[in-house]
């Protein structure tokens, strides 16, 4: 992760990027750079972009690529050009950046934090890659945007760069966009309409119409969340454990937990109705009862005591989360027959189910 220096701090009073994107094909990046935001912030002189063509320092009549030794399928680009082009441009404060693959998968703390730098250098992979001795030496951050392998490292360059420029001061019109958009504060965006009220027989929710700030700002954070939880479960998990660890009450709550005289954890959890959630806990999740005048129950073999508490209700509280660690042949039984009840399975490691009271609980298998 690029950490933020002296002078990137310095920097920030007058915002300005410098970016020099090295590739085969500089043509590429004509219309893309040409249009819409990013044309605008050259022309505010918030972002200076140079294109540097990595043919222009081949030694041998433009060639740039070779053979990979061992033997394998492709060609890969030459570390002279590359290492030349880099040097060209290359200047006290710059900061360069390979789009691979093996990178750092691109997140919007990345983006933050590219933005602050005075020059970057992106430099674009080709063909099956490039040597291994310039990465060595010469590149400072290796960045991926996403799981997947594209023909060639422009287009990953421009969506880096895209994203990048978006936190830079006045680049977008309005400066709270970058920091509402989806995935900054760990969830999808909610749902979002514009006139007419009506359309298609579908209305605009009510609760947008009425002009209560703090109700839409509610209102959106539950649509938020509802969204992420379907859509995409890794990112909700996510934001549940960044949100008990920050002690945050966005709808999670910290659960208080000690050790007990077996030196099991010990958690004690109220509930509206005890006669339902202690049938969920016991039929659904296998959960042994130990005391049943103390509704206290114990998760075998996952060194986990729960005591129910009956008398608060759900509108009271908010949702707990909870993380248990299973050995494999526990969590296996476990899983399957969370499966068949409306579970989540986050991976081949990981279920996510709610129980009766919209607690969340996520098994995990050590």
């Amino acid at each position: 992760m690029p950490k933020e220096s002296k002078e990137d701090k310095k920097r920030l009073a007058k915002p300005f990027l410098k970016v020099d994107i090295l590739s085969l094909f500089p043509a590429y990046f004509e219309s893309p750079l040409n249009e819409s935001i990013l044309k605008k912030a050259q022309e505010k002189g918030l972002l200076s972009i140079n294109l540097v063509d990595i043919r222009d320092f081949a030694e041998n009549k433009r060639c740039v690529d070779d053979r990979p030794y061992g033997g394998g399928p492709g060609m890969l680009l030459k570390p002279q050009p590359l290492k030349d082009a880099i040097q060209k441009v290359r200047q006290k404060d710059s900061m360069v950046v390979f789009l691979s693959p093996q990178g750092e998968k691109l997140n919007p703390k990345i983006c933050r934090d590219l933005s602050k730098k005075k020059h970057l250098i992106l430099l674009c992979g080709h063909y099956e890659g490039i040597d291994q001795r310039v990465i060595d030496n010469d590149v400072d951050y290796e960045v991926s945007i996403g799981d997947y392998v594209l023909t060639n490292g422009c287009l990953a360059s421009i969506t880096l760069l895209d994203a990048v420029s978006r936190f830079v001061p006045g680049v977008l019109g309005n400066e709270e966009t970058a920091e509402n958009d989806s995935f900054e504060d760990g969830l999808l965006d909610c749902p979002h309409y514009t006139r007419p009220v009506e359309f298609e027989g579908k209305k605009v929710p009510e609760v947008l119409l009425e002009g209560n700030h703090e109700k839409v700002k509610k209102w959106r954070f539950k649509k938020a969340l509802e969204k992420t939880e379907k859509t995409r479960p890794d990112l909700y998990l996510s934001f549940l454990s960044k949100s008990l660890k920050k002690e945050e009450s966005r709808g999670t709550r910290a659960i208080e937990k000690r050790l007990n005289e077996q030196g099991k954890a010990f958690v004690c959890l109220k509930v509206k109705d005890l006669k339902q959630s202690l049938d969920f806990y016991r039929r659904v999740l296998g959960f042994k009862v130990e005391a049943r005048e103390k509704e206290q129950i114990e998760l075998s073999g996952a060194g986990l005591n729960l005591k129910l508490v009956e008398g608060l209700s759900s509108e009271e509280k908010g949702a707990a989360f909870f993380t248990v660690e299973l050995g494999q042949g526990l969590f296996n039984e476990l899983r399957q027959r969370l499966l068949e009840r409306d579970a989540k399975a986050l991976d081949e490691r990981t279920v996510l189910i709610k129980d009766p009271e919209g607690n969340r609980w996520v098994f995990k298998r050590s």
